[in-house]
């Protein structure tokens, strides 16, 4: 259960320092998001703008507290006003968040369903695993951050901790600095699947 219900309820009891909010329009007309980032979901903001690269834009809500797990708003409800414009002046949107999952795999979820298909296939080639999405991982509502794009249908890309943690030397705010082959094949693969588009 999340402490906040929206993030106006979360600004007016957080101080400032205890969160960052970035992001930048791109020129493709696809934005890569985390309301998750920083150290709610550990290297979703990486993920985030190692795919967005130069050309997508990007958005990230970062964590920066000791304990950041109440500063989780969940997707449905996710309605910081930079996150809410940026997704909706974009034709495709993936969000990128972190699965509790210690094992290496990843799900999919949203309601694009073709970008879905077109990213699932292009992971697999790689070599990543992607599994189903259990019921509350689906993505499908259509007040999810995700699905609130201009054809209102976007993808979820749920990572678990032991595939994000493979990531990074090490996954805390310092050792994310140093990326490892594996988040670089994943980066390459997820752009990829988006320049086909």
């Amino acid at each position: 259960m999340d402490k906040y219900k929206n993030f106006d309820e979360l600004n007016r009891n957080e101080e400032d320092d205890t969160y960052s909010i970035s992001y930048e329009m791109g020129s493709s007309g696809i934005a890569i998001i985390t309301p998750h980032g920083g150290g709610i979901e550990p290297g979703t903001s990486e993920i985030v703008k190692g795919v967005a690269g130069n050309e997508h834009s990007f958005y990230t809500f970062d964590g920066l507290k000791q304990n950041n797990k109440c500063l989780h708003i969940t997707s449905e409800n996710f309605d910081e006003p930079n996150c809410v414009e940026l997704v909706r002046q974009s034709d495709r949107v993936v969000a990128i968040h972190g699965w509790k999952r210690n094992d290496n795999c990843l799900c999919l979820g949203g309601l694009d369903q073709n970008l879905k298909n077109k990213i699932q296939t292009t992971l697999i080639n790689a070599g990543f695993k992607v599994v189903d999405c259990p019921e509350v991982l689906k993505g499908e509502g259509k007040k999810n951050i995700c699905n609130r794009n201009r054809d209102h249908c976007g993808v979820q890309i749920e990572i678990s901790r032991g595939l994000r943690d493979r990531m990074f030397e090490l996954n805390t705010k310092k050792g994310r600095s140093k990326k490892t082959p594996i988040y670089h094949l994943f980066v390459k693969t997820l752009r990829e699947a988006l320049n086909t588009l």
